[in-house]
């Protein structure tokens, strides 16, 4: 359908121009005839046409009773003009969308639009239209799986006009294998996943797996899921005694991937004692802990340390499958506060920790008498809390008081938690009270001594 307009000149005055319409065929239709109103110099009317097979045109002609005019319309027939498809290429066995469109919108009737295939690869509809009014269509283009790479044309026709586009069916191809991660302790199974060049098409795709190390196992094969790309498939590992690899292959048809994956043996990620401070000659447990099971013989782990105080194992094995292990360890009694710093090694790795080691604590400090006649003996004793060390533990005796003597230090033996000393009093003519300290390791006690003088004297 066209609009057309016709214009007079001057404009109607007095009464309504008649303007008579005819075409010069029957493609094209027109009003018998259309009336151009007072005051006004224009009118319009509609041009109706059929559908045609070809190009051609109309002649219509407007008539007043004083002149004629005439105008062509040309009325073209239907043609396709391009076609495009989504994707370009596809994965056997997938679809592709394919878009025509046309020179024109479609009239009043939809225009038909054969279609057809170069090889049985892919398929169309027979036909499809296009709807009235509109001037694209959209169809479906379904293939086949095949052993290769291949094209097919797809070809629409409208009347004399025709277009061809290619469609790529694709063989299924992996590009690509990863690993997550790509380094694991022995023992510890990676995902693996593989991807393909496209989506699979209607059927699953299957992938056939290896590992060049037996110890390192894949399944034999696995599938990619119908209309995906991906799939992911477990890679199972033992532990090791040392560091290997393997090769994961991927192969779909005539295409492999491959990729690498390192299994490393154990190591000591952790080394802690409990309690983490001792009193020297008390026991501590010490835990070490591995990254990944021990392989079969065990996992060996050696330790050092600093000091001589340490008591525990030079090594120790660590059970086939087991990750951790608990290494009792006696101290040494020792003379001041000490840290011992103690290291576990194995696999190449080394962690420190450390164990505090503390001393004897001075606990007692007894006199036999509180109230004595001077010129007599006072009897000592001190305890510790725990054995003294190889150097003894030496405790100060001291008074604020000659009247009072005392050994000065006294030395409670290797081994020993007691010692016994005597305190030397002197006489005196009246009461006096004499203060006795003692300490050792920090702590200190003080006791009083009442020195009397001698009964008559």
């Amino acid at each position: 359908m066209a609009t057309a307009t016709v214009e007079i000149t001057p404009k109607a005055a007095k009464a309504p121009v008649v303007i008579t319409l005819t075409s010069s065929d029957k493609i094209s239709s027109v009003p018998a005839k259309v009336e151009i109103a007072v005051g006004a110099a224009t009118a319009t009317f509609q041009v109706t046409t059929t559908a045609v097979e070809t190009d051609t045109s109309s002649v219509i002609t407007a008539t007043t009773a004083k002149a004629s005019v005439t105008a062509n319309l040309s009325i073209l027939s239907p043609k396709v003009i391009k076609m495009t498809l989504a994707p370009t290429s596809v994965m056997g066995g997938t679809a592709s969308t394919a878009t025509i469109e046309l020179n024109a919108k479609a009239g009043a009737t939809p225009v038909t639009v054969a279609l057809k295939c170069s090889n049985a690869i892919s398929t169309v509809p027979a036909t499809m239209q296009v709807a009235a009014g509109a001037n694209t269509a959209t169809f479906p283009v379904t293939t086949l799986v095949t052993a290769n790479d291949t094209s097919s044309q797809v070809t629409a026709t409208v009347g004399k006009s025709s277009i061809t586009s290619s469609i790529n069916v694709l063989t299924p191809k992996i590009i690509k294998i990863t690993l997550a991660p790509n380094s694991v302790p022995g023992g510890t199974p990676p995902t693996a996943t593989v991807e393909l060049a496209a989506k699979a098409g209607s059927l699953p795709v299957e992938v056939k797996l290896k590992s060049s190390n037996p110890n390192f196992t894949v399944p034999p094969t696995m599938t990619v899921a119908a209309g995906t790309n991906t799939g992911t498939f477990p890679v199972t590992t033992v532990a090791v005694a040392t560091d290997a690899t393997t090769q994961i292959t991927a192969t779909v048809g005539k295409t492999t991937a491959t990729a690498t994956l390192n299994v490393s043996s154990p190591k000591p990620v952790d080394f802690a004692f409990s309690p983490a401070s001792v009193q020297g000659g008390s026991l501590s447990t010490g835990t070490v802990k591995l990254n990944a099971p021990a392989p079969v013989g065990g996992f060996k782990v050696e330790f050092a340390a600093n000091s001589p105080f340490w008591g525990g194992p030079k090594t120790l094995i660590i059970p086939a499958g087991a990750t951790s292990a608990m290494l009792p360890v006696t101290t040494v009694p020792v003379v001041g506060a000490t840290d011992v710093s103690i290291s576990v090694s194995g696999g190449g790795h080394r962690i420190v920790t450390s164990l505090k080691v503390t001393p004897p604590v001075f606990t007692t400090f007894q006199l036999d008498a509180s109230t004595v006649t001077g010129g007599s003996v006072v009897k000592g004793t001190f305890s510790i809390n725990a054995p003294a060390p190889k150097e003894g533990f030496r405790v100060k005796v001291s008074s604020d008081n000659e009247l009072a003597k005392t050994p000065g230090y006294v030395t409670i033996p290797a081994g020993g938690t007691t010692a016994k000393f005597e305190i030397q009093t002197k006489r005196v003519t009246s009461s006096k009270i004499v203060r006795i300290t003692a300490g050792g390791s920090g702590a200190w006690v003080e006791l009083s001594i009442s020195i009397e003088p001698a009964k008559g004297g």
